[in-house]
């Protein structure tokens, strides 16, 4: 995933009902491309800095008291603001990259943040924290997002890192005093926040929980959040300035300031903290294939203390990390802050136990052998809390009885969720299937577009094409099937059109078709200068550009651009690497006015450096996989974020014939299945349960999709137990 953090510090009790057993290896694919920095911690303790805008303080009801006493207010509590918080929204307006031009953080976004924030900050009942309106931080904060965002990576010396632009004093200053983090991909309000608490970096090699430390600190009581990103998601970057010290040292005080000694200080804060804990937050680190849990004592000296974990399954196996590590310098790492000292133990990800649905695991924490810390008042040697850890992520509700057993979903070990079927749009070959999916669209299209049955090149990008269904015709030397011709006789369009030049579909077959209908083609001299024409019928103007590779091996078309059509805010091209080909997409996404350049697929498929030269400074990321099996799964959790849905389609990934019909359906992605009939992979499990599929449609017959496969998709609730933290 490539997740790395950069840190330059400045001197100065519920039942257990039934659980599933979490396994390392069936976690969710995270993103690629994260980084976070913190930076500015100052010596003495965990210090901060501040915001502006004319955002409205206060607080969110789920950090005005801690949850945790109650199962039930806890689950309320988390459910509440993770629903609201956890949708894609976008960070600012206003912001081009090519400019320098930072724009406005949203404030829907920022107040979102800042409602994860304080419901954290709650958990171990710390002061909420505040965005004062018109903050004189803000400014910088949104700067520093915008160096963040531009890459290539975020850092608290953006200076002196090669290729960071729109540099300026406000950048320098704001990338010192706070927390910094940047993402090429898809992140939401709440789930923002989380990766500063998560701590997800397998660069953080000393184990250095400043991230965390510093979101946690008990004497913030004010803040600036910088937020950018480009287009509806990805490149996205904030930047959340903390310290006072770093502005006063600059000569540039904040107004009120960042902390407030006066805050209650409680003498411990753990994560997960006491209490009734979401799973869905739980601290995962970046394929570690670990959870990062931590404790801070208050007046503590915790380097020689010794922890235990014990779980429904009993004592967990741990790596302890004290801040005497070897090669860890004790005055230079953000271990110790507001008096308080902190140990990390890492609880291997196969040894926990994510409680079922609506169900509670309970994990106990002790640590002893606590000294106390000098020129403090002693401390306990010892100390235990619990924690509860509670499943909230299945779909159905609580307190419906959706399999109508007499028994109430929260209670029940396996409920169902009601309405969740499978189904088939199909027929005995792809021209039958082709017909089928066109007569789910309008009765009465204004255009039916016809494309080559053997040859998907044209049909792949013709999927972005809204104003009618693809037929699929086979080539001259071969009849017409008759249920093309009905379907055409049956829709009534006013247009059709031949999607791709003669050599695809002969004028004598467009007219044939057309019937006395307008017959137009939309069609260059290859498949790249199609993809560009069908973009510009698509679209006059989007937010994003996606390019797919235009020739594969022997020719062959991409099956990236396969499953892109899903993608509602932007026109699929096909490119390759000449210059003429990429300097008519180029001038495309000039258009457009895109905001966002998308590679479908790996380097393999798109190159960076094609990539970059579509581009041309504008925002850039990548939707790709090891393979077109793993890259659809990424589209489709894209196009979820862009345009959520409960419904899903499977199609064959090895013949694209019912996949390119079902381009033009625009209730849910489409998931590429391999060849053969059996049960779906984990992978795909996984995606429809992040999908909460509750209708899976297959596209073409049992040929194509066998009825094993398909109805293996409705075990997908099985799967939603297995989600924590992802990015």
């Amino acid at each position: 995933m490539g997740i790395s953090f950069f840190l330059n510090l400045e001197p100065a009790g519920a039942s257990h009902r039934s659980a599933a057993r979490f396994w390392g290896d069936s976690r969710l694919r995270r993103r690629a491309g994260v980084t976070l920095a913190v930076v500015g911690l100052a010596a003495t303790g965990l210090v901060a800095g501040s915001p502006e805008a004319t955002f409205v303080p206060g607080q969110p009801a789920a950090a005005q008291a801690a949850p945790g006493n109650s199962e039930t207010v806890a689950r309320a509590e988390f459910e509440a603001l993770w629903d609201l918080a956890d949708k894609v929204t976008p960070f600012s307006s206003g912001t081009v990259i090519s400019s320098c031009t930072p724009g406005t953080a949203q404030p829907e976004a920022v107040q979102k943040m800042l409602s994860t924030w304080n419901y954290f900050r709650s958990l171990n009942r710390l002061a909420p924290v505040s965005l004062p309106a018109h903050y004189a931080p803000q400014g910088p904060a949104q700067a520093a997002a915008l160096t963040a965002a531009a890459g290539p990576i975020a850092s608290g010396a953006p200076d002196s890192v090669p290729g960071a632009v729109c540099l300026n004093d406000d950048v320098k200053l704001a990338s010192r005093s706070g927390v910094i983090a940047r993402l090429d991909g898809i992140v939401t309000p709440a789930t923002e926040v989380l990766r500063y608490i998560t701590e997800a970096s397998t660069a953080n090699t000393n184990d250095n929980l400043g991230h965390r430390l510093q979101m946690f600190s008990p004497v913030q009581a004010n803040a600036a959040i910088g937020a950018v990103s480009i287009g509806t998601s990805g490149p996205t970057a904030t930047s959340i300035q903390l310290f006072d010290t770093t502005y006063e040292a600059a000569g540039r005080p904040v107004h009120p300031s960042f902390w407030d000694s006066t805050n209650h200080q409680p003498p411990s804060i753990a994560w997960p903290a006491a209490g009734y804990f979401p799973s869905r937050i739980l601290p995962t680190g970046a394929g570690e294939n670990v959870s990062r849990w931590s404790y801070s004592g208050q007046c503590a000296d915790l380097r020689a203390a010794e922890v235990r974990v014990s779980g429904p399954a009993g004592d967990i196996p741990l790596q302890v990390i004290h801040r005497s590590e070897p090669g860890v310098d004790p005055n230079l790492t953000p271990w110790e802050y507001g008096g308080y000292d902190t140990i990390l133990f890492k609880v291997p990800l196969n040894q926990l136990i994510i409680p079922d649905f609506y169900n509670v695991a309970p994990y106990t924490v002790s640590i002893s052998n606590i000294r106390t810390a000098p020129n403090c008042q002693p401390v306990p040697t010892s100390t235990s809390y619990q924690i509860n850890l509670f499943n909230s992520d299945w779909p159905a509700d609580p307190n419906d009885d959706a399999d109508q057993d007499g028994v109430i979903n929260s209670l029940d070990p396996r409920p169902h969720i009601p309405d969740l079927h499978a189904d088939r749009i199909g027929g005995a070959n792809r021209f039958e299937t082709s017909a089928a999916i066109a007569k789910l669209s309008n009765s009465r299209p204004a255009v039916v577009y016809l494309a080559r049955s053997d040859v998907f090149a044209d049909a792949l990008v013709g999927g972005v094409l809204k104003d009618g269904p693809v037929l699929l015709v086979p080539p001259d030397t071969s009849p017409v099937s008759p249920v093309i011709s009905e379907t055409l006789r049956a829709l009534g369009p006013k247009q059709v059109a031949a999607l791709g030049g003669t050599g695809a579909i002969s004028d004598a077959r467009l007219y044939e078709l057309a019937g006395g209908h307008a017959a137009l083609r939309i069609g260059g001299a290859n498949r790249v200068d199609t993809s560009v024409m069908i973009a510009r019928r698509a679209f006059s103007k989007a937010n994003s550009l996606y390019i797919a590779n235009a020739y594969g091996p022997g020719g062959s078309v991409s099956p990236d651009a396969l499953t892109g059509a899903a993608l509602g805010d932007g026109p699929i091209v096909l490119v390759d690497s000449s210059s003429p080909a990429v300097a008519t997409i180029r001038q495309l996404a000039t258009d457009l006015q895109v905001d966002r350049v998308v590679a479908l697929g790996g380097p393999a498929a798109v190159s960076d450096a094609v990539l970059q030269n579509v581009a041309n400074g504008k925002a850039t990321t990548r939707l790709g996989g090891q393979n077109r099996y793993e890259t659809s799964r990424e589209i489709a959790l894209e196009s979820a974020r862009l345009q959520p849905s409960t419904h899903a389609y499977l199609a064959r990934g090895d013949v694209f014939a019912d996949a390119v019909s079902g381009g033009h359906l625009r209730n849910g992605p489409i998931l590429l299945v391999p060849r053969g009939c059996g049960a779906l992979d984990k992978n795909t499990m996984h995606t429809l349960a992040k999908l909460n599929a509750f209708q899976v449609t297959a596209l073409g017959g049992y040929a194509a999709i066998c009825d094993e496969t398909l109805h293996s998709a409705l075990e997908w609730p099985d799967y939603v137990n297995h989600n924590v933290t992802e990015f």
